[in-house]
């Protein structure tokens, strides 16, 4: 019988969201740290992000082609 309940599965560590991002932990550090920032579970002394937010708070931060500029 398997003890894991699967609490976390909707989580990651923040390296391993780095590394999947390709970007420096520390640039991850800065956007938790901001005073409006990305939340952050500390557990166990490891920080985790919540995957399905961080999805949404990248697509938030998407820009747009500005329509006037030429091709």
């Amino acid at each position: 019988m398997s003890n894991d309940l699967g609490l976390l599965k909707d989580y990651a560590l923040l390296g391993a969201i780095a590394d999947d991002l390709r970007v420096n932990p520390k640039t991850l550090r800065r956007k938790i740290n901001q005073p409006d920032g990305w939340p952050a579970l500390l557990w166990g002394g490891k920080l985790y992000l919540h995957i399905p937010t961080v999805r949404k708070l990248i697509e938030a931060g998407t820009r747009q082609r500005n329509p006037r500029r030429a091709k």
